[in-house]
């Protein structure tokens, strides 16, 4: 699985991206599940204290494979296969600023689109401060209904 820097203090992230397939047909298509623009929203899954993405593994691959969601999971910082520091000094602590910008970035990064954030924990809070802190995320972001 893929890994990214991030860009406060050069610190190697983890993160699961599962993309479904375009071959076979999905075992049950959901048309409902559909934007105007007949695109699904990316399922971001964000882990909850002390845990890491693979919390969500019983979700996330039946969801990709069974109903063609694309499922995004970082780790967080310091935990699962994510390291907490990296080698770029830095005066500011780590705190929820930190992991919402690193969790930003990745967003960013991959250019998803329309997403739905799905947390537990720690991470519904971690979910409101990127949101409250990224123009991009504040525009793609979707809520259920």
């Amino acid at each position: 699985m893929p890994r990214f820097i991030s860009p406060f203090d050069e610190c190697h992230l983890f993160y699961r991206d599962y993309k479904p397939a375009g071959f076979p047909a999905p075992f049950r298509p959901d048309e409902a599940s559909l934007d105007n623009e007949g695109r699904k929203p990316v399922l971001v899954f964000l882990h909850g204290w002390p845990m890491s993405s693979i919390m969500f593994e019983k979700l996330t691959l039946p969801l990709c494979e069974t109903y063609r969601f694309r499922c995004i999971a970082p780790d967080r910082r310091g935990f699962g296969n994510s390291d907490w520091m990296g080698s770029k000094p830095v005066d500011k602590p780590i705190d929820y600023d930190v992991f919402a910008a690193d969790l930003a970035y990745l967003l960013e990064k991959l250019k998803i689109g329309p997403f739905i954030f799905i947390g537990a924990s720690m991470g519904p809070g971690e979910a409101v401060h990127t949101y409250m802190n990224s123009g991009y995320v504040r525009e793609n972001c979707r809520v259920c209904s």
